[in-house]
């Protein structure tokens, strides 16, 4: 199957050919991986064996995979530019996540999700209201399925998280949710948006 028709699978419509040409003029390789947990996408400097690579999950809705994918454009960006000397989400970072999203984005997205991301480009710094509001938007274009994030879990809920292990809400601490591991007693500290699988308590 040819790279378009491949991104034409997890891209908004009529959005393939632009990021592909994006791709081959920055000599990128872009993989679409299994879903990870830790991450959604990641990108990996180019060295003496390997091309510039760009990684994206295969299960984001094709708002979220535009974005995601955008997001790992602009660290490519920030690297040609300055290679080590800029922060990984600081100002270069930024702006060029900025200018990547006006040519790429920002006519191809629904209006919630062109709120969020100018909401996010507006502020100062990169701040976590910002970036939790645009996660929240772009999940609400998700097809149904068995995850929730954390924060709409009651108090008290159990819940499963990678690789089985399950977990009791406990309260919110500051910014993340105080949760206890069921099977080592051990506290864990989870991010509002973390994705988790209710189960009834046994």
């Amino acid at each position: 199957m040819h790279g378009i028709q491949i991104l034409d699978k997890h891209l908004p419509a009529q959005c393939s050919g632009a990021f592909l040409q994006w791709l081959v003029d920055h000599s990128a390789v872009l993989t679409i991986t299994r879903p990870r947990q830790c991450k959604l996408g990641d990108f990996r400097p180019a060295n003496p064996h390997k091309p510039h690579r760009i990684s994206v999950n295969s299960d984001l809705n094709p708002y979220a995979f535009a974005v995601t994918l955008v997001h790992e454009m602009a660290h490519l960006v920030v690297w040609q530019q300055h290679k080590r000397k800029a922060a990984p989400h600081g100002i270069e970072w930024k702006e060029a996540f900025r200018h990547l999203s006006q040519q790429l984005l920002f006519d191809r997205l629904p209006a919630d999700i062109n709120k969020a991301l100018t909401d996010f480009f507006n502020t100062s710094h990169r701040s976590r209201a910002t970036t939790e509001n645009l996660t929240r938007m772009l999940r609400t274009h998700d097809h149904a399925s068995g995850f929730i994030e954390v924060e709409k879990l009651p108090d008290g809920s159990i819940f499963s998280f990678h690789h089985g292990h399950t977990f009791r809400k406990i309260a919110k601490s500051r910014k993340r949710f105080r949760c206890q591991c069921i099977s080592s007693k051990r506290y864990y500290l989870f991010s509002p948006l973390a994705l988790v699988v209710p189960m009834q308590e046994t």
